[in-house]
């Protein structure tokens, strides 16, 4: 549960007594702060990680300019991670029982014309998931992959029930945990991009399509996987003339997208430019 304390700091009071222990005790602390290792910097956006007693986090900060909102205003979107967004998300994805980051605390303020935030959630103890697929689904027998296949679908397609869309959803922004009894569990990450837009289709085909796309880059899955996971989403046993559209339409935003993201454009494996023949052969022998 999260209070509010001095300096516009909401802060869950039971880890009061081990921020203090590193200093974390005022917004200007928070700030400041460049314990443990720099994970992440671009721009005036930070991601640091740390761990006191044991216990790890993730710090996530930005200085933003009111230029920073007006030109993401003019690229067609908003500005990721300001203000208290990303907690609003996560408490929202909490309330409709979506797995996902454990809130630790959290400020805004306006100083000097910039936008200062910081977000403070507890690290996860599981495994991104990207990893997961390329260095377990080798040995992992078949059925494994398509259980954790058919459990991602059912995530994704959650989520999208309720009308939201992650936006960056890579498989890098999802981790699993794996249960003393082989159940998979699955948690989104990074949710400062989360929208729930009026005209959500375009929303949709972005998730999809960087689902799309990093699974290309990161996991061994075939084709057959990758077909296999859309009927799971979109609950059908058969393609539709309209899913074999969808599917064109999320291909092509994710060869745009491949080709414009610094961290993928620049790798030697590619996407095919065109949907796999068994796509088609599925919609021609219907």
């Amino acid at each position: 549960m999260l209070m509010r304390l001095q300096d516009g700091i909401l802060v869950d009071e039971a880890y009061i007594e081990l921020l203090s222990k590193c200093g974390l005790t005022s917004f200007d602390c928070f700030m400041r702060f460049i314990g443990g290792k720099l994970v992440k910097r671009r721009g005036r956006k930070e991601v640091w990680h740390f761990t006191v007693d044991g216990t790890s986090f993730y710090l996530k900060r930005r200085w933003a300019s009111l230029w920073d909102f007006a030109s993401a205003i003019l690229r067609g979107g908003t500005l990721g991670f300001y203000g208290f967004k990303e907690l609003h998300n996560i408490m929202l994805l909490n309330s409709l029982g979506i797995p996902t980051m454990k809130p630790v605390a959290a400020g805004s303020r306006w100083r000097r014309g910039f936008n200062e935030a910081f977000l403070l959630t507890e690290a996860v103890d599981a495994f991104r998931l990207d990893e997961f697929m390329r260095d377990e689904f080798a040995p992992l027998a078949q059925g494994s992959k398509r259980k954790l296949l058919l459990q991602l679908a059912a995530l994704v397609s959650k989520l999208h029930s309720f009308g939201l869309f992650h936006q960056d959803l890579f498989l890098h922004h999802i981790a699993v945990r794996v249960h003393s009894d082989g159940e998979y569990e699955l948690i989104l990450l990074d949710l400062d991009r989360l929208i729930r837009p009026r005209i959500w289709r375009r929303a949709m085909i972005k998730d999809l399509a960087k689902l799309l796309l990093s699974s290309y880059h990161h996991a061994p899955l075939s084709d057959a996987d990758r077909l296999r996971f859309y009927f799971a989403y979109a609950r059908r046993c058969r393609l539709e003339p309209s899913d074999v559209a969808l599917i064109r339409r999320v291909w092509k935003k994710a060869l745009w997208v491949e080709s414009r993201d610094g961290q993928i454009k620049d790798t030697l494996r590619r996407m095919p430019r065109q949907p796999p023949s068994l796509v088609e052969a599925r919609f021609k022998g219907r």
